[in-house]
């Protein structure tokens, strides 16, 4: 009898020291800690908690005094040695993650972790889970050796004539629901615009095809998408930057510096964002006409990657509206239409890399393709007025197929020999392609006819350039550019019709013959230039360069002299003027006679004459 209480009691015992252990133990705090910089988890943090109690003002301590009796000083009492344990810790695990059980009450939590500053949090909770992710910055971004604080900029120190530069946020601001860099330049003074669909743009009144597009120091041969729906073959609905990818663009409405060429009117310097710059981030996007994604990646503290692409999806969508049966006219039956509205994709692939010494490496990979079609199949009911085909039909089956792809890349090495020389290596390949295709069959009259065009075209731009700059007002810049072109042309074009009447049968038969033509053509473009820009005295600033370019094709040369000045008149007000000569040359297709070239081509030549006043208003 006495055992079987005994163990009762220490049932009962166990239950209430359990439920008494659950009840202290009933609260979960949790978390993921985090650089602030890269995003990335945070290993081995060491998590500190302890439990938050009120002061209680320590009572006195009596000291009793000793008998007198003995004749001696009495001692005081000391009071008992208390031990003082170190609080609970934890610590993150590969994820950076965290899990710490306690009572419920208020706790003073505290992350610590070597080259990491110490974030403490005061955390008050009842009962059930609470979730406290922390963020942590790394102690190296924000201690140097020497702190530089810069006011903001006066206006005579930004002596360029007619040059505007937008950054990554207000591009995305004003680039329109096609979110296309070259939409947003349009706001910018000296833009004309030509419609509301095509990207293209021209400056002040000269031709689209006159301004110069460049993608980190390379220069872009065609920089459009689905170019059969712009104004001309030059133009088309957006172009292949992406603005994800888009650190920020410079754009000169006029009298650029010598380092550019083969422009009249302007030039676009489009720069991109330092690959793995910032956290690992990605992101999904859709708009009007495409879906994109967008993806960044720092590898370590040299090294980083960024991937961007875009699909549209148009052609999927209007491409259900335009198919199926339909009667055109009285003259035309149609049976089947099948139009895919222009489709077109692009990836972006770029890597920079840094060894923290002298050289810089940044890689650039975009690859594009547009696709266009049509396939019409019909019956055609010829009118009265043309007594060869009075009262006859004819079915005809048509097929359109308009395609084109190309290659940007370009691969760019920075070094530094000293503070004040700087050298810049560039090799960029442009390649752009286009097959075209035209199908046709007939019954009555009988026709067949087979016609194709497939251009292909590829350089090679080496560019080698030197800065130095003796002093801060003071930069000389240097350069010379080797571009070695080639171009195939496969064509099959139609000739003059032939018609043949067979009168016992009452047939036609329409015979077209075609025309082959094969083209393979290479070439070269070579250029130098030279450009001083210094403070000539305080505020006054003069830029002088000379451009020579050398074009194998025709074997024209062109010497281009540039000069620009500038004073500033106060912090507010500046007076600039600008003059020089700006030649463009022809491309390799408008030498070509069967596609209505001119061997005899010269470069075209603009004069530019500015004088400017700008003030900062308050």
């Amino acid at each position: 009898m006495k055992i079987k209480i005994t163990l009762i009691v220490l049932l009962i015992s166990s239950f209430c020291c359990v439920n008494s252990y659950a009840l202290q133990k009933n609260v979960t705090i949790y978390g993921r800690v985090s650089d602030e910089l890269t995003g990335r988890p945070l290993e081995g943090v060491k998590v500190r908690y302890m439990k938050d109690k009120p002061y209680v003002k320590p009572a006195p301590i009596m000291v009793p005094l000793a008998p007198a009796a003995t004749g001696q000083a009495a001692l005081p009492e000391l009071p008992p040695v208390i031990e003082i344990k170190e609080p609970n810790t934890s610590y993150t695990d590969l994820n950076g993650r965290y899990k710490i059980y306690m009572s419920s009450g208020v706790y003073n939590l505290t992350f610590t972790k070597e080259d990491y500053g110490k974030i403490r949090e005061k955390v008050k909770i009842g009962s059930g889970r609470k979730k406290l992710n922390i963020i942590m910055l790394n102690i190296a971004t924000y201690l140097a050796d020497e702190v530089v604080v810069i006011a903001r900029e006066p206006i005579y120190k930004k002596p360029s004539v007619s040059k505007e530069v937008m950054t990554r946020e207000e591009i995305k601001k004003v680039s329109g629901p096609k979110e296309d860099v070259f939409d947003a330049v349009k706001i910018l003074p000296g833009v004309a615009i030509g419609n509301d669909y095509s990207a293209e743009f021209a400056i002040r009144g000269g031709d689209p095809d006159e301004t110069g597009v460049f993608l980190d120091n390379s220069w872009v041969s065609s920089p459009f998408h689905m170019e059969m729906t712009g104004e001309g073959l030059s133009g088309g609905l957006v172009t292949i930057f992406n603005n994800d990818m888009i650190d920020s663009v410079t754009l000169y409405t006029g009298g650029f510096p010598a380092r550019f060429g083969n422009a009249m009117s302007g030039i676009m310097d489009i720069q991109t964002r330092k690959a793995g710059e910032g956290k690992m981030e990605g992101k999904l996007g859709i708009s009007l006409i495409d879906s994109k994604f967008y993806f960044n990646c720092p590898v370590n503290d040299n090294f980083g990657i960024t991937v961007a692409g875009r699909r549209n999806y148009l052609d999927l969508l209007l491409g259900l509206m335009a198919s199926g049966d339909s009667v055109d006219s009285n003259m035309v039956d149609i049976k089947d239409v099948d139009f895919v509205f222009p489709s077109f994709w692009d990836l972006h692939l770029k890597m920079d890399y840094n060894d923290g010494k002298n050289d810089k490496l940044s890689f650039y990979y975009l690859p594009m393709a547009n696709f266009t079609s049509l396939d019409f199949e019909g019956t055609v009911h010829y009118p009265d007025d043309d007594p060869r085909f009075s009262g006859k039909s004819s079915t005809y089956t048509i097929k359109f197929k308009w395609d084109t792809g190309g290659v940007l890349s370009y691969l760019l090495w920075e070094h530094e020999f000293s503070d004040k020389l700087f050298s810049l290596v560039t090799a960029a390949y442009n390649e752009k392609s286009y097959d075209y295709i035209t199908k046709m069959t007939s019954e009555e009259p009988e026709m067949k006819l087979n016609l194709s065009e497939q251009i292909l075209v590829r350089y090679l731009d080496m560019k080698a350039e030197l800065m130095y700059s003796p002093s801060e007002a003071h930069e000389i810049r240097t350069g010379v550019d080797f571009k070695p072109a080639q171009v195939g042309f496969n064509l099959i074009l139609p000739g003059s019709p032939s018609i043949d009447y067979d009168k016992a049968a009452d047939h036609y038969t329409v015979t077209i013959d075609t025309l082959t033509t094969h083209y393979f053509l290479r070439s070269y473009y070579f250029s130098g230039y030279l450009q001083d820009r210094w403070e000539v005295f305080n505020r006054f600033y003069a830029d002088i360069g000379v451009r020579y370019d050398y074009l194998k094709w025709n074997n024209d040369s062109m010497l281009s002299p540039r000069l620009g000045i500038s004073y500033g008149i106060s912090n507010k007000i500046i007076a600039r003027a600008a003059w020089g000569y700006f030649y463009q040359h022809p491309t390799i297709v408008d030498f070509i006679p069967d596609l209505g070239g001119n061997t005899e081509l010269v470069a075209l030549k603009a004069e530019h004459k500015i004088v400017s006043l700008e003030a900062e208003l308050p």
